[in-house]
């Protein structure tokens, strides 16, 4: 188990990578989404095929040719084998989640109570991590499909989080136990602020999504100053 905690990290994000790789392979499997009724047809070496993906988990789409004759594109047995393949990197990833969350915090790695270091440096980070991020589920998006862009949002939150958590522990208020927990508060809070203006497919909506984000994660940051000022002045206060 000491081992397993030690590279939890590793577990997380090989967790994730696996899970990517799963998505393109199960995005493969389905019908193209260019012509999928043209692929049905190569398939199966029949005329006008109407194709629809079912469901991703278990992987499921069929080819219908009219009258009745519906075939299965994925056969059932590569179906279960995807479904058990799914369930054992979500398994792995949660164990490596469950790790890192449990480890114990680590001490100071820098000066702390630098407000403007927190704000500044970690505005720009989360803008530029959450553009890449943004770009990466694009292409996710394509390769992968939808199981792709959910993979993408996980590892763009854990990361988000990742940085939010390393920098409070670096210049943030109050304790480092706390860190931890503030960091992941922010690195949610970042990610979901710019996932609302992407599902809402405003004009331009993916350029402002990253601006949402960093804006977000300031106003986070900024509030848990103001709870942690708070708490400091009424510890003096009742000594």
């Amino acid at each position: 188990m000491d081992l397993l905690s030690r590279r939890a990290g590793t577990l997380f994000a090989g967790g994730l990578g696996a899970l990517l790789v799963w998505g393109v392979a199960v995005s493969d499997a389905m019908p193209s989404s260019f012509d999928p009724g043209e692929d049905c047809e190569l398939t199966f070496h029949r005329d006008h095929a109407t194709a629809r993906t079912v469901s991703w988990l278990p992987p499921r789409a069929v080819c219908d040719f009219g009258s009745g004759d519906v075939r299965q594109f994925i056969p059932a047995g590569r179906a279960t084998g995807y479904t058990i393949v799914f369930a054992l990197l979500v398994a792995l990833t949660v164990l490596g989640l469950v790790l890192i969350v449990r480890r114990p915090a680590g001490g100071a790695t820098g000066p702390r109570n630098l407000r403007f270091g927190q704000f500044s440096l970690g505005t720009t980070l989360v803008l530029c991590v959450l553009g890449a991020w943004e770009l990466v589920g694009a292409i996710a998006g394509v390769l992968g499909g939808p199981p792709g862009v959910l993979v993408v949002v996980v590892a763009a939150t854990s990361s988000v989080a990742a940085i939010a958590t390393l920098l409070d522990r670096t210049y943030g208020p109050s304790t480092v136990a706390g860190s931890r927990r503030r960091g992941i508060c922010a690195g949610l809070g970042a990610t979901a602020a710019g996932l609302v203006l992407v599902l809402l497919r405003l004009p331009l909506g993916w350029i402002w999504a990253p601006t949402a984000g960093a804006t977000t994660y300031l106003l986070i940051t900024a509030l848990q100053w103001v709870i942690a000022s708070g708490q400091a002045g009424t510890a003096s206060s009742s000594r």
